[in-house]
């Protein structure tokens, strides 16, 4: 659905350098640019008579040089950057009950997504970047979530542990350090 949500960028001074509609920012590791979901409709009607679904734009801090990354299908959600700025890693929104089902991978330069859960029987709720190669995931697999390391390369999917799992060990790791 349409909706007026919009990130207000500041300087450290508090200052406003832009405001821009979307969701899910990201700044890049160098910190030029920022990463943002969005669908560009500027009022309803745009909205209802044009491409509905979020695409990935690039911008600069100050509002400037705003690109378009994305011209992909399905909604483009959650993007984040590779360590070196040269990729941004997104969830796809594709399937009816609107969860993310898909991670899509792209060059910054190139634009082109690239499926790399396809044929994957989960559903990928959260990713992130551990390296250049490798992204960490939370999947749904039947009524299980777990956490897989994912090969960005080959597409190997290794199983870290069960999120359940995880969970309950960072909160004894936390309770220690109190």
């Amino acid at each position: 659905a349409w909706d007026e949500r919009r990130v207000v960028v500041c300087d450290p001074e508090g200052k406003r350098l832009c405001r821009i509609r979307g969701t899910h920012l990201s700044w890049s590791p160098d910190g030029e640019f920022l990463v943002i979901s969005s669908n560009r409709a500027r009022t309803f009607f745009d909205w209802l008579f044009s491409n509905p679904n979020n695409d990935i734009w690039i911008f600069r801090p100050d509002g400037s040089c705003l690109t378009r990354v994305t011209k992909h299908p399905a909604n483009d959600i959650e993007p984040s950057w590779s360590p070196d700025g040269k990729m941004i890693a997104f969830l796809d929104r594709g399937n009816k009950l609107g969860w993310p089902d898909s991670l899509f991978v792209t060059s910054v330069e190139e634009g082109i997504p690239h499926n790399l859960t396809e044929g994957y029987e989960g559903t990928v709720l959260w990713a992130d970047w551990i390296s250049n190669e490798e992204l960490l995931l939370l999947v749904c697999e039947d009524v299980h979530s777990r956490i897989r390391l994912l090969d960005i390369d080959t597409g190997d999917m290794k199983k870290v542990m069960r999120a359940v799992k995880a969970a309950k060990q960072l909160v004894e790791t936390i309770k220690m350090v109190d």
